[in-house]
């Protein structure tokens, strides 16, 4: 983060992920400020899964990897690089790719469909609000899932294997005990980077989890314990939270207005510009 900063000053600042961490502590402006990394931030939930089957039944002969993301410009990277695992894969299962998501631009959609029927892939596309509206509802229907932040979480929590997409890659990579802590530290962005891993070793490892039913239930047993460890919200956590907000309300707020004059002068002048911009009725 650059020297010059109008982002708005606090004395007590929550971080979901290490990245974050590092740009606030080099910030200056948060030279005083008390910040803590509490990267936990998905509850644990039950639904009715018979219910759910009506809509989406889980095949059991079938390897299936799923995508629960936006389909646009921002998430569509991240279902190619999925489509094209599945292309690689060196097996004899069927496999198939479930995507649940809102469309937001319809041409990404003809891409993705294009992309799975040029690689010979399964492809199921759901995207009506009974589908969209919490899509992690589905998870039990998947085998795997490609995930990206809080999606990543909740599919470790219900124990599945996640692969994360890669920024300098085509391929996303099974998030394990050697990728964790470089995902990690981007929250599982699509920005990730892993070093040291190769196209081959990442197909050669979805390969073995689609074949291999001891390597599956080692790698959904790693996905639950690191998601009780990180990532699930706990009654530890809830006091942590109640504890640095009993901590700031003890504080006095003496001098936060002058140490914020700057950002609320910026943001004044941006919305003065703006209003500018606007055609007046």
């Amino acid at each position: 983060m650059n020297v010059f900063s109008v982002a708005q000053v606090l004395r007590t600042v929550i971080l979901f992920s290490r990245e974050n961490l590092a740009s606030f502590q080099k910030n200056p402006r948060f030279a005083q400020s008390d910040l803590h990394l509490i990267p936990n931030r998905v509850f644990e939930r039950e639904h009715d899964t018979k219910a759910l089957e009506a809509l989406l039944k889980k095949d059991p002969d079938t390897f299936t990897f799923m995508r629960t993301a936006r389909i646009g410009k921002s998430y569509s990277g991240s279902i190619l690089q999925g489509i094209e695992l599945i292309r690689r894969l060196e097996t004899n299962r069927k496999v198939k790719f479930i995507v649940i998501g809102v469309v937001e631009e319809e041409s990404y959609v003809e891409t993705i469909r294009k992309a799975a029927q040029d690689a010979n892939v399964t492809l199921e596309l759901y995207n009506t609000p009974e589908y969209t509206r919490e899509a992690s509802r589905f998870l039990y229907a998947a085998d795997a899932v490609i995930g990206t932040g809080r999606g990543t979480m909740e599919a470790m929590s219900a124990r599945l294997p996640v692969f994360a997409p890669l920024s300098d890659m085509v391929l996303p990579v099974l998030i394990d005990a050697e990728t964790l802590p470089a995902l990690f530290e981007r929250n599982f962005s699509p920005r990730g980077k892993v070093e040291g891993k190769t196209e081959e070793a990442i197909v050669a490892t979805a390969s073995k989890l689609v074949n291999d039913p001891d390597f599956l239930a080692e790698a959904r047993q790693f996905a639950r314990k690191m998601a009780e460890e990180h990532f699930l919200i706990t009654d530890a956590i809830k006091e942590k939270y109640w504890s640095i907000y009993h901590r700031e309300m003890e504080k006095s707020p003496r001098g936060l207005v002058w140490k914020n004059l700057l950002p609320i002068v910026y943001y004044l002048n941006s919305y003065r510009i703006l209003a500018k911009r606007v055609p007046q009725p």
